[in-house]
Parts: C-alpha cells; sequence; structure tokens
C-alpha cells in the first residue's frame, strides 16, 4: 500500500436482509456480504469475524430431542464461534468484499451435514429474530465492530 499510516478499516456497505424465511423441510442459506476498506490495503486485514444474538420463540411441537425446547431463547450477549468468519471474495470499486453463508435450520428441525458442517437434528427451526455484528481486525489491532443489524426468522 502506498499509505505509510496506521488507517482503520472501514465499513462500506453491510448487506444484510432483514427477513428471512424458513422453509418447511429445506435448509436455507443465508449470505451476508460486506464491503470494507482500509488505506492499507487488504493484505492489512487480519480477521472479518461476526458476532449473533438470537431472540427466537419455543418450539410449537412435543419435545422429542431437547425437553425444553417450548422455551425461548434469549441471548444475553452476543454469541461467537472461531469458525465464524467472513471470507474474501473479491476486489470491488468501493474496495475489499467478503462473504459469507449462514445454514438457517427448516421449520422441522430436520439436521443436516456436508464436507463442512454437521448440524444434528433439533425439535424445530426456531423463528423470531436475530441480531448480527461484525468485527475487522487488522495486523495493527485496530478492532473496528459494527452496529447490530436485526434479521427477522419468519415461518414459511
Amino acid at each position: 500500500s502506498a499509505y505509510e499510516g496506521n488507517a482503520v478499516p472501514e465499513y462500506i456497505n453491510l448487506d444484510v436482509p432483514d427477513i428471512f424465511y424458513l422453509d418447511n423441510s429445506e435448509w436455507q442459506e443465508l449470505p451476508i456480504y460486506l464491503t470494507i476498506f482500509d488505506l492499507n490495503g487488504k493484505d492489512d486485514i487480519k480477521s472479518i469475524k461476526y458476532e449473533i444474538k438470537r431472540s427466537f420463540y419455543g418450539c410449537e411441537e412435543n419435545c422429542t430431542i431437547d425437553e425444553n425446547c417450548n422455551e425461548p431463547i434469549d441471548d444475553p450477549n452476543f454469541q461467537s464461534d472461531e469458525t465464524w468468519h467472513l471470507e474474501f471474495i473479491e476486489f470491488v470499486d468501493e474496495g475489499f468484499k467478503y462473504a459469507v453463508i449462514l445454514y438457517i435450520r427448516p421449520l422441522n428441525g430436520s439436521g443436516y451435514e456436508d464436507a463442512k458442517n454437521n448440524f444434528i437434528a433439533e425439535d424445530c427451526g426456531r423463528t423470531g429474530e436475530f441480531d448480527i455484528r461484525f468485527i475487522i481486525e487488522d495486523a495493527t489491532a485496530n478492532i473496528v465492530i459494527s452496529e447490530a443489524i436485526s434479521v427477522a426468522i419468519i415461518a414459511p
């Protein structure tokens, strides 16, 4: 990069749907795209992680897998995992585009497995909403946390 200072990364665009409809029996992909910029260049970006805070209703079915499935899930704080990060996709006019695909459980609660994921079956796919936010960390330990974006999860 031609810039010699310590530039702080910036969020240019957060492309997150505000409503997502569950399927009755098929897992759905919820794609999320972020465009960011850093004057120090793309190689200065160490990581972009995401965190989620859920506010889900309980299942309406009889609980056969989790005896508490009828209880709502209300996370007091944002949750994360070391695997929850966005991947660089491409350079765009505005900066650097990153993406992640969230896999959304269907209403029937079925499990899902592929080369990268193994989600065991649950009593139901939850409806309600979740807040998602993003955390950029660069090579000089600048950390920039985005505003939370709310996504409503609605039954078909």
